[in-house]
Formats: structure tokens, C-alpha cells, sequence
């Protein structure tokens, strides 16, 4: 079974990485018994290669996430000092994601309030170096994923400011499901994924209707945040196991009639 769960020939790397990538990915797709992609972009891309081909998005632990507006008691230190509102985004701070442009022309529109990056760093040191110039603008670091809601409580706002390319457009993005279970207000790019969900994403092309998306969203209904959670226990991960393990039983089934049939 070969599980592909971005389009990596398109990320930033250098030609004979990607020809190589390019080489081995045709060869999973022909050998294999089974493929699975995560997104309705990869799904496309794959459908004239793969002898079984089968869509399977990501998921969440929903559970995990039930404390970020229930939790009760202090904020983690580094979170009470950030000044609100907060527009908080989890994940890889990755060149290849994050529209580091977007973020700062975001971060000098604000009038009040706080950008929080929480995830490891990938930047280049010239775009490290332009977040940090924005004293609005808080990057954490790796968070454990253990704590990642206790920080998210201290969001008013879930973003992400993704790049729109091709390989954002092949992704099914984890932080999607992870910001519905959480339930707070979303504000997202026009990306693959979050465009999905309009009754529950708002979605901006620019750092100005960023922002105005954002004034939206602290105004929005409080009843969409218990919505959000209950579209998110619909993707649990054990729903995506019980599809996977249909896709490796029809495998064996499959198998078991060829050697029958031997």
C-alpha cells in the first residue's frame, strides 16, 4: 500500500531530487496493490497511474482538543503575554507553507493584537530575520503536541496564511481538522482544504481582506465554535483506520483470488 499524503515533486528542492522522486513515485504507483491519497488534487494527479486508487483524507483526535474551550486555569507563561487579540496558527513554519510576505503585511495592518506562529522553523535565515523584525509577530518554536491546546486556548483567531502554489493545493491539511475540533474562529488563504468548509472558514486572498476577515470573525456567532467541533469528531482517525483497513482486506482478498486462481 503506498500512502501518499502530499505532491512532493512540486516542493522546493533541487532537480535531481525531484527527478528521482519522480522516478520512484511512478514505480509505487504501477507495483503497488493499493494507493492512497489524501486530497481530491492528488487523487486527480494519480488517477491514470495507480492500478487501485483511493481517497482517504486526514483526520484528528478530536478529544485531544476538547480543552481549548473547555479548559479552565492559568495560560502557559509564554501565552499570557501575548497581547489580543491573538491570531494563533500550529504547524511547520516551512517556506514551502507559510506566505512569510503575507504574515508581515498582516502583522503591520493590525492595530492591536498579536501574530503566533507555534511549530518548528524551516525559514530560510532572511525570512527568519523579517517575522522577527515585526514586534507583533511571536514564533515559539516546537510545541509538544501534548500541549498544543493548552496554548490554543490563548488564540482568538486560528489562521493560516498558506502560500496558494500547487503543492499547497495537494495538501489535505492536518491544522484544518485540529482548528474545527478546537472551535474557535478560522481565517485561512484560499487553499485546498479550508475552502471546503465555507460555513465554517473564512477565506481571504490578501493581507487587507485578512484582516478584515479576522474583525468578522471575533464577531462571529458563538454557536459556530460547538458546530466546528462536531464536523471535526466526524473525521476521527479511527474513521480513517476503519477505511484503510477496508482498502488492505480488499488487498489481501484480491491476492488470496490470484492464488486461487494460480
Amino acid at each position: 500500500v503506498y500512502d501518499i499524503t502530499d505532491d512532493w515533486m512540486t516542493l522546493s528542492q533541487s532537480p535531481r531530487l525531484q527527478r528521482l522522486i519522480r522516478r520512484q513515485d511512478a514505480a509505487l504507483c504501477r507495483r503497488a496493490d493499493a494507493v492512497i491519497v489524501c486530497s481530491q488534487r492528488l487523487f486527480d494527479l494519480k488517477r491514470d497511474m495507480a492500478r487501485k486508487l483511493h481517497l482517504i483524507p486526514n483526520g484528528v483526535d478530536a478529544e485531544h482538543y476538547r480543552t481549548v474551550l473547555e479548559g479552565s486555569g492559568p495560560l502557559p507563561a509564554e501565552a499570557s503575554g501575548w497581547p489580543r487579540p491573538v491570531l494563533g496558527y500550529t504547524g511547520s513554519i516551512h517556506p514551502d507553507r507559510v506566505d512569510v510576505g503575507l504574515v508581515q503585511s498582516i502583522a503591520g495592518r493590525l492595530n492591536a493584537g498579536s501574530i503566533v506562529l507555534i511549530g518548528p522553523r524551516f525559514l530560510p535565515e532572511e525570512d527568519l530575520a523579517r517575522l522577527q523584525s515585526c514586534a507583533n509577530v511571536f514564533l515559539t518554536g516546537p510545541v509538544s503536541y501534548r500541549d498544543v491546546p493548552s496554548y490554543m486556548r490563548g488564540f482568538d483567531v486560528c489562521i493560516t496564511p498558506h502560500r496558494m502554489t500547487p503543492f499547497t493545493e495537494s495538501l489535505n491539511p492536518i491544522k484544518l481538522w485540529e482548528y474545527l475540533a478546537a472551535g474557535k474562529p478560522i481565517v485561512s488563504t484560499d487553499v485546498a482544504g479550508f475552502r471546503d468548509y465555507p460555513r465554517f472558514v473564512r477565506i481571504a486572498r490578501d493581507a487587507e481582506g485578512f484582516v478584515q476577515a479576522v474583525r468578522e470573525a471575533l464577531r462571529e456567532d458563538r454557536t459556530l465554535a460547538e458546530r466546528r467541533r462536531r464536523e471535526a469528531r466526524l473525521h476521527s482517525w479511527h474513521i480513517r483506520v476503519d477505511q484503510i483497513e477496508a482498502v488492505i482486506d480488499e488487498c489481501l482478498q484480491r491476492r488470496a483470488g490470484e492464488v486461487a486462481h494460480a
